[in-house]
């Protein structure tokens, strides 16, 4: 599932590359990886850690709480970024 998100989130890059993607995943959380991860360190506070993608291969990733959108989210607005709240299709 992993994998498919960071090819989902390189040809999303590609049509929007100045956009910080949330990723919403399953019922619970929203995730940011890669570069947006450090900034979700820096504007949001939150802690980095590694999202596995297979034996070999790991990211950076942040995840909130759906439940803290409507904080967060402004957060970054108010901060300069352009945001692209992604759900992601049948990944």
């Amino acid at each position: 599932m992993e994998k498919k998100i960071l090819e989902y989130l390189k040809r999303m890059r590609e049509e929007h590359p100045d956009a910080v993607f949330l990723f919403r995943r399953g019922d619970e959380f929203y995730t940011m990886i890669g570069r947006d991860a450090d900034i979700a360190r820096s504007r949001l506070g939150l802690p980095v850690e590694p999202l596995q993608i297979d034996a070999d291969t790991s990211v950076k990733s942040a995840s909130f709480p759906l439940s803290e959108l409507d904080y967060k989210l402004p957060k970054l607005i108010r901060a300069g970024f352009r945001v692209a709240v992604c759900e992601l299709p049948n990944v």
